[in-house]
């Protein structure tokens, strides 16, 4: 299961055995400010991010699996909006080859009546 900046950050500072008032002072933040991405209700800075991953000596791609997801998703959906256009081109180009084709062939049928 993948857990969320908000799981990971929670668990990491149980684990810790700290109080979100202690993990608060050693980020210098709030308390509330912890609780508030503890509840997924903000999302952390760049300096909060950076003292997190110092403070307990871990790999910050542990707290992206959430952001990874939504790019693969998006990823996924791009994919599948750029196929369906592709297609609609194809069968754009296969109608206005048919016409030209048709177009063509009564030019030839006109030049042979002359």
């Amino acid at each position: 299961m993948l857990m969320n900046f908000s799981d990971v950050l929670k668990r990491i500072r149980r684990d810790n055995k700290l109080t979100q008032a202690e993990l608060s002072e050693l980020l210098n933040v709030t308390a509330g400010h912890i609780g508030m991405l503890e509840q997924g209700r903000a999302k952390p800075s760049y300096e909060v991010m950076e003292r997190i991953v110092d403070l307990y000596s871990v790999d910050a791609n542990l707290f992206f699996n959430e952001a990874q997801q939504d790019v693969r998703a998006l990823n996924e959906i791009t994919i599948k909006s750029l196929q369906s256009a592709l297609i609609e081109v194809q069968e754009r180009l296969n109608l206005y080859g048919h016409v030209l084709d048709k177009a063509a062939d009564e030019s030839s049928d006109d030049e042979r009546n002359v």
